[in-house]
Formats: C-alpha cells, structure tokens, sequence
C-alpha cells in the first residue's frame, strides 16, 4: 500500500539542527546581537531548537516566529515548518490557506519533503481542495528528487500499469524501489527482497 501518513510527511519537513547546543548557550541572544549576520537557515534552525525544546525551553510561539522569519527569506525549511505552523495552529492561528501557500511555495522553491507532503495534500484533500492531477506532478517531482516515499509510492502506482505498458512500467518501478531501498526505505527493501510473482496463465 502507499504511504499515505501526513504526519510522517511533517515530521521529514523539519529541519533538526545537526550540531548540538550546549545548554548553557544563549542562540537567541546570539542571533540578535548580529541581527545582519543571521541567515535564513540559522533562522530556521533556531525554531527547530525551539519546536524540539533543544538548548532553549521549548516554545511552539517562538519557533514559529524564527521559522516564519526565515521562510520570509527564502528557507525552505523554515517555509515547511511555517505550513504546519498553519495548518496545525501550533504558534500560528489556524489558516489552511496560509498553510498551503507556504506548502506551494517551498514545494515551489524545490523542496522534496515538501513536494511529497503536497501530493499527499492534493491527493486526499486535506485541508485542500483535491487535484489527482496536481497530486501525481508533485508526487513524480519528489521521486525525481530521491525523495524515498514520493519514490517507493510511485513505485507502487506503477506497479499496477496499463495495458501495455507493462514492461516499462516495471523496470521504472524497480529503480524507484531501488532508489528509496538505498535510504533505508524499509518496505521498498522488503518489496525488493520478496520473490517476483510469477505471470498470470493466458486463459483458453
């Protein structure tokens, strides 16, 4: 089956910051003495400390106002967490609007985690109205940029092809499977492991 599960999909959008903080170190405090020197990123990474409680006491309202302050300047991270901000009222009044326009954009801006929670958006009309066609492009860009569930989920579509395409088809699916099975995609391994089902016999 597909991977379907939004919250997986948020929890990928959010950036956790890769070099610890001491507890005892004032990142705030820091970005604001060299207000010009704090990037998108550093920015982003600040709300990350604040959404996990990391260094700092945790704060849904200040992560999300360092992660909309960095989405302003282009972080697709800081854009991605701005969306859930949104949809989920968490920091931010609830705006579905406001969360998809975010969602877009950072999608837009060439995020993978995005692109993917976007086709999971389209494609079941959560908090959006459904676009199937819409759904499948952001579903094709995320796998074209190795995202491994946009990658294992249009493996699965191409599994179940038209008539006639079934060979290509296939040798497409495998590679996506193979692309995701490399990232730890836990059930792409397991697709690729199993023995393949042998042919349906012609009827007389």
């Amino acid at each position: 089956a597909e991977e379907d599960e939004e919250e997986e999909a948020n929890d990928d959008q959010v950036k956790r910051p890769e070099v610890g903080l001491k507890a005892k170190t004032r990142p705030e405090a820091s970005l604001a003495a060299s207000n010009k020197k704090a990037g998108a990123e550093a920015m982003a990474a600040l709300g990350a400390c604040y959404a996990a409680g990391i260094a700092v006491p945790q704060s849904t309202e200040k992560a999300a106002r360092w992660n909309k302050a960095a989405a302003k300047r282009g972080d697709t991270a800081g854009m991605l967490a701005t969306s859930k901000a949104y949809f989920d009222g968490e920091g931010l009044s609830q705006d579905d609007l406001r969360g998809w326009e975010w969602l877009e954009a950072a999608a837009t801006a060439g995020s993978a985690p995005a692109m993917f929670a976007a086709s999971l958006r389209l494609a079941s009309g959560k908090a959006v109205v459904p676009d199937a066609d819409k759904a499948l492009k952001w579903l094709q860009k995320a796998a074209a940029a190795g995202h491994p569930k946009a990658c294992f989920n249009l493996a699965i579509r191409l599994l179940r092809p038209p008539q006639g395409e079934q060979k290509a088809s296939m040798e497409r699916a495998h590679a996506l499977l193979r692309t995701a099975a490399n990232q730890g995609h836990a059930k792409a391994v397991e697709m690729l492991k199993a023995p393949p089902k042998p042919p349906p016999v012609p009827r007389p």
